[in-house]
């Protein structure tokens, strides 16, 4: 994971390690800032769900605009993201990586097994097959079989699939607990009007029947 090494201009030349090379040792102290702002990516983690700055902050015993900085910081590099609603989670570069290495999630080969599936899949239908695992941030690509055909459109490994406008999303939403897709089905809508919101919820609810009773979105 790459990663840039900040130097204080006004460090003495004897402390720049880039200017004085000597033989370090086990003992030598690390990027206070880098692993502060990793212990905040950590909380996103743990936590595995969307977070107000505030309850980052408690967690982290920090003042909040402090832990905002960092935050910004995790943004940039594309590690967390802010939410229309304000709170913050997991950025594409993290569930990307998770995706990776659920590749290999299961001592008995589910998904060598579920790839296998889907080449039959794509053998009998000639079209392109993916497969998907639910996150705390929703549906991601964790594998993907390309068709035989010339043309084909391919959703990449690590994407995340929207709940409101994506067969996948709409799959996996309909057997997820309303306490854990209504935020997120919500984020998606971008809107703060409570009326337009229970109107949506209402048809996505509907929606969501329809899908378990046949099976498939």
């Amino acid at each position: 994971m790459p990663s840039k090494l900040l130097i204080e201009q006004n460090m003495p030349a004897a402390e720049n390690p880039l200017e004085n090379p000597v033989t370090t040792n086990k003992s030598q102290s690390g990027v206070q800032s880098l692993e502060i702002g990793l212990s905040v990516l950590d909380v996103l983690i743990d936590h595995n769900e969307p977070m107000m700055l505030k309850d980052i902050a408690q967690v982290m015993q920090m003042h909040p605009a402090k832990c905002h900085r960092y935050l910004v910081s995790l943004i940039r590099k594309n590690y967390a993201r802010k939410l229309d609603d304000g709170r913050y989670g997991l950025g594409d570069r993290v569930n990307t990586l998770a995706a990776l290495g659920h590749s290999v999630f299961s001592q008995n080969n589910i998904l060598e097994r579920l790839t296998h599936i889907a080449n039959e899949i794509k053998d009998t239908l000639n079209c392109g097959v993916q497969i998907a695992k639910w996150f705390s941030e929703g549906p991601i690509i964790i594998q993907s079989v390309e068709p035989d055909s010339p043309i084909s459109i391919i959703t990449r490994i690590g994407s995340r699939m929207p709940l409101t406008t994506s067969a996948t999303g709409q799959l996996f939403a309909s057997y997820q607990p309303d306490a854990v897709i209504q935020p997120l089905v919500t984020a998606e809508w971008q809107t703060d009007n409570e009326a337009i919101i229970t109107e949506k919820w209402q048809n996505f609810s509907h929606l969501q029947a329809k899908i378990r009773t046949q099976g498939y979105a």
